[in-house]
């Protein structure tokens, strides 16, 4: 049943994590992220939705769900401060394009 949900005293005894907004592809984690991921694992947290912020950042963020396909789920958008006003419409073509052809994978919930 993909609707089971454990009884109350399980879910009390190991609690399951999500860190639902990261940004593991910032190039400070790049050195040791194994370790950081190790570190958020022995912490309870079970899944990172890895956000992106411009196009570059959509194909690390989906280079890091193949990587981890168990852990890592993407989060992928734009956010306005990394486009440097040189946002226009193949721009936004190109980002749709990417964003859907990770969908179609199975990467995008």
């Amino acid at each position: 049943d993909p609707f089971w949900v454990p009884p109350l005293p399980v879910l009390m005894a190991a609690p399951v994590l999500v860190d639902c907004h990261c940004h593991l592809t910032n190039e400070r984690f790049a050195p040791d992220l194994e370790a950081v991921l190790a570190r958020a694992e022995r912490a309870g947290v079970r899944a990172l939705l890895v956000c992106s912020a411009s196009q570059a950042g959509i194909r690390e963020v989906c280079a890091l769900r193949r990587r981890f396909p168990d852990r890592i789920f993407p989060c992928l958008g734009l956010h306005p401060l990394a486009l440097d006003g040189l946002f226009d419409a193949s721009s936004w073509e190109e980002t749709r394009r990417l964003i859907l052809k990770e969908h179609a994978s199975g990467g995008v919930m």
